[in-house]
């Protein structure tokens, strides 16, 4: 999950849960300069660094942003996040890491100790900044230094909360080959998670030809009617298609998107997605057997027209047979199901599978909606990530595909036994070590 302020700063500081951008420059304060390098990438970096003290003027965003970052994001609404920034100056350059001559990370600490990030990378035909994330932890959070290899990580890891679990594995034919294992049997409540299972459920329809990507689903709801998701906005009457649906549900966490998209399936179709899908795991990798449905989803039995198939797909509009409830019940659909670091894999790399066949490609670009770690060229052609964090637990997935065509999935969990949350941003910088890792060791 990305947890964002609301409004224009929302759309580039991301609070504790984003790590975008290279390998945390935080691990590499002991062997990493402050030197800003020269160059283009330096005058870019310089410049946001003088903006984070004094702001910036409209003016200068249109020049200093390349046309398709101004697309997502006006230059008055980028003046606003540097003014927003500005309140917590000034800033302490901690640590410096360049990719190249396009992209960099930098590590800063604000006027009260909080540790920040930036992550910056320009077009390589202009110099105009094409990607810009500023990404913040706590005063807690401390530096720690890069671990070497797969046992120091392990070891920094463990140190993270009270349980943990962590899994590094291969993927190949659809399938984890693990390369390195902490506690994997460890469980936690899926949360946001389980929409792998429901973008599955999504595609094997699609393949059998029960629906279509274009299909459409009518919003039927009113502001009232559910509690977050950016379909919730959407006036009565809107119909979206399926993929819509999917993106909204993976790139944003959009509860109502998903919502609808499990009304759409049914319930029982997902539960055996997830069934079959714990099924792929050996029983030595979890020490456990797979885990059953929760009582309090047993006694939700569905209802006939859940447990149907859902009809040979249409372009035409599909109405719901009754808007997705607002009961609590219906929220929590699906977020108590047990997870593991293994099935987390597993799922990642089924979907990954599926989208091997024509008509599910889109399932790649669905996944990469939100990447959270986007590392430029050369180092990943492709990133996806899907976590879930609630007050005292964070759950984090990747799967990743390295430039010489070989894939990986890392995947961790984090719990405190008391209502204690997880240093959040100690843990994405620990696990973006371990993505490099797999460019060193894997």
């Amino acid at each position: 999950m990305i947890k964002r302020n609301a409004g224009v700063v929302a759309a580039l500081i991301f609070f504790l849960t984003s790590c975008n951008g290279a390998p945390s420059a935080y691990d590499l304060v002991d062997r990493v300069s402050v030197e800003i390098p020269s160059g283009q990438l330096g005058k870019q970096l310089n410049w946001v660094t003088e903006g984070m003290h004094n702001g910036v003027q409209q003016k200068d965003a249109d020049t200093h942003f390349h046309e398709t970052f101004l697309a997502e994001l006006g230059p008055e609404e980028i003046k606003a996040v540097f003014l927003s920034l500005q309140e917590r100056s000034p800033y302490t350059l901690q640590a410096i890491r360049a990719y190249g001559d396009m992209a960099i990370t930098a590590a800063f600490t604000d006027k009260v100790g909080t540790n920040w990030e930036v992550y910056l990378s320009i077009d390589p035909a202009d110099g105009t900044i094409n990607d810009l994330t500023f990404n913040v932890g706590d005063s807690k959070s401390k530096p720690f230094s890069t671990p070497q290899d797969w046992k120091e990580f392990k070891g920094q890891y463990a140190a993270l909360a009270e349980k943990t679990s962590f899994l590094a594995a291969r993927v190949a034919n659809g399938h984890c080959k693990p390369i390195e294992t902490l506690h994997p049997e460890q469980t936690v409540p899926a949360g946001r998670t389980f929409r792998l299972y429901v973008l599955h459920a999504l595609a094997q329809a699609i393949e059998t030809g029960a629906a279509n990507w274009d299909d459409t689903l009518l919003i039927e709801n009113t502001p009232e009617s559910t509690p977050a998701g950016a379909a919730v906005e959407d006036p009565r009457g809107t119909t979206h298609e399926l993929q819509t649906y999917a993106k909204k549900m993976i790139s944003s966490s959009d509860s109502t998107a998903t919502r609808y998209l499990v009304r759409h399936l049914g319930i029982a179709r997902i539960e055996a997605i997830r069934r079959q899908i714990m099924a792929k795991i050996p029983a030595d990798s979890t020490k456990t057997s797979p885990p059953v449905l929760p009582l309090k989803d047993l006694q939700k039995a569905p209802t006939d027209s859940e447990n149907r198939e859902i009809p040979p797909h249409t372009n035409q509009e599909t109405k719901p047979e009754s808007t997705p409830e607002t009961s609590s019940e219906n929220q929590e659909f699906g977020t108590d199901w047990p997870i593991t670091v293994t099935a987390l894999c597993e799922a990642h790399a089924s979907l990954q599978q599926l989208a091997l066949q024509e008509k599910l490609t889109p399932i790649r670009g669905i996944l990469a909606g939100n990447p959270e770690i986007p590392l430029p060229p050369p180092f990943w052609t492709y990133t996806a990530f899907l976590s879930d964090t609630t007050d005292r637990s964070l759950t984090l997935s990747w799967y990743l595909e390295r430039e010489d065509g070989t894939a990986f999935v890392i995947a961790g969990i984090l719990e405190n036994t008391q209502a204690k949350k997880v240093d959040e941003f100690a843990a994405f910088a620990l696990m973006s070590a371990a993505v490099e890792l797999f460019l060193q060791k894997a």
